[in-house]
């Protein structure tokens, strides 16, 4: 083929990194990983008899909101009967580090009614950025309903 072994070195550098470009093609770029703010949000909230069997959401209160946020998503998730989807919801949120979620604001709310006995029920508040990106995220649980 060529008389130079340095030119064989050469093609067969340049098929390599060929080869590598077309295997890298079709990966695309990995998912970014949330960023997390340094301090957990502080999520708070109090049942009230009209949040049971209702889709009227309690009022949260939402503190530590890191700089940068435009909205706040919100899930609710019954911690003894997972399976159950109580939804939650988004606001939008202004460039308070404290935000107060009015009661009924969340629109895919579906308020704590167990059969029997108490149920735990967890609420995750994620501060979301410009790009869709969950920059920051807390929980609180509370039981209820006898």
């Amino acid at each position: 083929m060529f008389r130079c072994r340095n030119h064989r070195l050469i093609i067969l550098g340049v098929v390599s990194l060929f080869s590598l470009s077309i295997l890298s093609i079709g990966c695309g770029r990995p998912k970014p990983r949330p960023i997390r703010h340094s301090k957990g949000l502080g999520v708070s909230f109090e049942w009230k008899a009209e949040n049971r069997c209702s889709d009227h959401s309690p009022e949260i209160i939402v503190e530590g909101i890191p700089p940068g946020t435009i909205r706040l998503d919100v899930t609710m998730t019954d911690m003894d009967q997972k399976s159950f989807p109580h939804g939650g919801g988004s606001v939008k949120c202004n460039r308070s580090k404290r935000k107060v979620i009015p009661a009924g604001a969340l629109r895919d709310y579906r308020g704590p009614c167990p059969p029997k006995s108490k149920h735990r029920y967890r609420i995750v508040v994620s501060c979301v950025n410009d790009r869709g990106r969950i920059i920051a995220s807390g929980e609180t649980m509370r039981a209820c309903c006898d």
